[in-house]
């Protein structure tokens, strides 16, 4: 640390940061105490309030994870890892002195059991400078240690109230580094759009923050009720090989706790295809009263400004990497797909199979999965938004990989909306990407998101009007080598498998 490194005071102490150019950085900012020890399986614990000065210079462990199973498009990850690991990363204009601009708060995803939001791929700089705002990306806990359920250790939906906790940082800190708390904007992606989702219809956490944006969430994603929770919470136990107590599960090493979760979810699989994670959310009654969509549908998120958007071939990864497509025939498939379907089975295959031919099990399958488990339920959330007098901007990703049969999977947009180049060095779906497209998209969505996170609309000069989402037309703003507005990307005579969701 020198003197000269930018410092932020906060009631928890004297942050340290360090220059980026024309940005200031603070690193490992804890906002809760470390769910370690006795605090493991308990909820985010305030930190004390201090004067000490903290080195906030590097970035502090990640969540405890496995490998990602994404890393067959994303690349690998890396980070020290440590169960100290709610932190945040935090990105700021040098030169506001006075001045306080708005708030991007990012929660990644990772299906609630890996990534973290102080990962590379998540860097906020070039958000921060494209919309001159500051950018706060988040660690919050994962798989069992974020969300086991179990009476007597955990209520269960632990990485979401570190997520809250977060925003309460946020709420009471974050003007020390020239952030507006009166205009903060909360997005995620994937799981992290499940959880902005939730807190949006959460009323604990109304006032908060302003407005969200959604991209590729599974909100159709049922949350557990608590006696299913508890009971995966005993099979991971007896997994374990250790009495469901609380002295127990705190004793177990961190790595047998990671190796014992992909049995839970072998336990409760559907079958191929089936991403569930071995822990999800569950309904606490509390911070998560009722299904999302349930709660949207009876307007819970009609305070709120939204952007909402998915990848056009979102399921494409997943069936990339499940064994049991490789050798699935049409029959077997028609079978599996029976289970969800029922008698629109036939229809809905003969559906897909003209658009884009039979090319395997998988690739059908994670068509239909698509629809069903990504497309539907944005769009069923846009409708319940525009019914309630407050319609969602939507998008759909549609640049395609040029690796294999990925397409426009999921994740595939996040290299272009963080735009470090570099950090997505590895990853095979943005393999082969030209410069223009990579240029144009990036400098696009960066434009429209932070237009969006000052104003509640992502139209700014400079862009094409982005209409609002109203049905029958469903306007959508699709993002390509060609960015423009679409009429009805979902179809209102075709997607058979889409309308029996949404």
């Amino acid at each position: 640390m020198t003197s000269a490194n930018p410092v932020a005071a906060t009631p928890f102490g004297r942050l340290v940061g360090r220059r980026d150019g024309d940005l200031t950085v603070f690193r490992g900012v804890r906002y809760a105490q470390p769910p370690a020890g006795d605090l493991r399986f308990a909820r985010p614990a305030p930190l004390p309030l201090s004067d000490a000065t903290l080195d906030a210079g590097s970035d502090g462990p990640i969540p405890p994870q496995l490998p990602s199973r994404l890393q067959f498009a994303m690349g690998p990850s890396g980070g020290v890892q440590g169960e100290d690991c709610l932190s945040l990363t935090i990105w700021a204009p040098a030169d506001l002195g006075s001045q306080k601009v708005p708030v991007l708060v990012w929660f990644h995803g990772g299906a609630f059991m890996s990534g973290a939001g102080s990962l590379p791929w998540y860097a906020g700089a070039a958000l921060a400078r494209a919309g001159r705002m500051v950018v706060v990306s988040v660690n919050s806990r994962l798989g069992a240690l974020g969300y086991l359920r179990l009476a007597g250790v955990s209520d269960g939906n632990l990485g979401l109230y570190d997520q809250f906790a977060s925003l309460q940082w946020v709420r009471q800190c974050i003007a020390a580094v020239g952030g507006d708390a009166d205009a903060v904007c909360i997005a995620g992606q994937s799981a992290g759009a499940f959880a902005v989702l939730a807190l949006v219809v959460a009323p604990a956490a109304r006032g908060l923050f302003r407005r969200a944006i959604l991209q590729s969430g599974p909100y159709g994603l049922v949350p557990e009720s608590p006696a299913q929770a508890e009971q995966r919470g005993r099979l991971f136990a007896a997994e374990l090989g250790v009495p469901p107590d609380g002295e127990s599960l705190r004793a177990v090493p961190v790595e047998r706790l990671l190796v014992a979760a992909p049995a839970v979810a072998r336990r409760f699989s559907r079958g191929p295809g089936d991403s569930t994670p071995p822990f999800v959310p569950c309904l606490d009654g509390e911070l998560l009263a009722a299904p999302l969509l349930q709660a949207t549908a009876a307007g819970a998120a009609a305070w709120c400004d939204l952007i909402v958007g998915y990848t056009r071939e979102e399921c494409s990864v997943f069936s990339a990497i499940e064994p049991a497509f490789t050798s699935m025939t049409r029959a077997q498939l028609r079978d599996q797909l029976r289970a969800e379907l029922g008698a629109s089975v036939d229809a809905v295959m003969a559906e897909y199979e003209a658009q884009r031919g039979w090319r395997n099990a998988g690739a059908l399958h994670a068509d239909v999965a698509t629809d069903r488990r990504f497309i539907a339920p944005a769009l069923a959330l846009a409708r319940h938004q525009a019914g309630a007098g407050r319609p969602a901007f939507v998008y759909q990703f549609n640049w395609s990989s040029p690796t294999g049969d990925l397409g426009a999977c999921h994740c595939v947009e996040l290299p272009f909306l963080f735009g470090d180049r570099a950090a997505w060095a590895e990853a095979p779906m943005l393999g082969g990407v030209s410069d223009g497209d990579y240029g144009h998209i990036s400098r696009t969505m960066r434009a429209a998101w932070a237009a969006f996170v000052r104003s509640g609309s992502p139209n700014s000069a400079g862009l094409l009007p982005w209409p609002t989402y109203q049905e029958p037309d469903r306007l959508t703003m699709t993002f390509d080598r060609v960015i423009a507005p679409m009429r009805d990307p979902a179809g209102v005579s075709w997607r058979t498998s889409l309308r029996t969701v949404a």
